[in-house]
């Protein structure tokens, strides 16, 4: 059941699929990205996630395959047509961007 799966990333750039209810692992991935990830999205019905790296590709899996299947990678540099990163948590701050008084790290779920 969809509202029983947990989805994590890690600095390892891998991604978890947990089944909560069964206590398992559903899936874990090898190494997806040459790029840490920043984010993470989960779709309502938990059919699929959505993963955001600091190179700005951001790629959609199919949580409901045993092999949890690749089935889309945007690039937000080729879609913006921007070559800085406004995204990537160590580059420039966006315009009207104020820089943040800690060093704290974030994640964006």
């Amino acid at each position: 059941d969809a509202k029983d799966v947990v989805v994590s990333i890690g600095e390892d750039r891998r991604f978890i699929v947990y089944d909560l209810k069964a206590g398992a692992i559903l899936y874990s991935s090898s190494i997806v990205s040459s790029s840490p990830f920043t984010s993470l999205a989960i779709e309502q019905e938990g059919k699929r996630c959505a993963i955001g790296s600091v190179d700005g590709m951001v790629r959609v899996f199919d949580l409901a395959t045993p092999e949890c299947r690749q089935v889309h990678q945007l690039s937000l540099p080729d879609l913006t047509g921007q070559a800085q990163q406004p995204w990537n948590p160590g580059g420039a701050l966006r315009r009207g961007e104020e820089e943040e008084e800690d060093d704290e790290e974030r994640m964006v779920v």
